[in-house]
């Protein structure tokens, strides 16, 4: 993302969402951080990424809770890597996710302990972000 296209404080409230995405945010708390209206965050993260900024915090939360599931040990259950990554109701948290990765969580922490470390599914890849996949928040 190039500042040219974007503005700083749309790439502000991203940074800090991903430097603590488990935060309960709000779309003012973002706003005021940045110094900007919510109105005109809620505008830029819409026209400039193609989704909200509820979006956004959900995708971030989704990228990280598969990052966990890829590399989890053996004892990792599905609820504490949720609740790790910011999800509080477990059913939502499935259904956002296989509509993201198009499979469950549960196939995702089967599949990460029957490939080796660094194979499979989202090795070196974690994507770039809503605007790659648009539409799919």
């Amino acid at each position: 993302m190039s500042t040219e296209l974007h503005p700083w404080y749309l790439h502000k409230s991203i940074e800090l969402v991903e430097a603590d995405p488990t935060r309960a945010w709000t779309i003012g708390e973002l706003a005021t951080s940045c110094g900007v209206a919510r109105r005109t965050l809620q505008k830029h993260f819409r026209r400039d990424l193609g989704c909200t900024p509820v979006e956004h915090i959900r995708w971030v939360r989704l990228q990280r809770a598969r990052q966990e599931l890829l590399r989890a040990p053996p004892d990792a259950r599905i609820t504490g890597i949720a609740a790790q990554c910011g999800f509080n109701h477990l059913g939502r948290f499935a259904t956002w996710y296989r509509a993201r990765y198009g499979e469950t969580p549960s196939a995702t922490l089967h599949l990460a302990r029957m490939t080796p470390a660094g194979f499979g599914p989202g090795a070196g890849a974690s994507g770039s972000g809503p605007v790659a996949e648009k539409g799919t928040g």
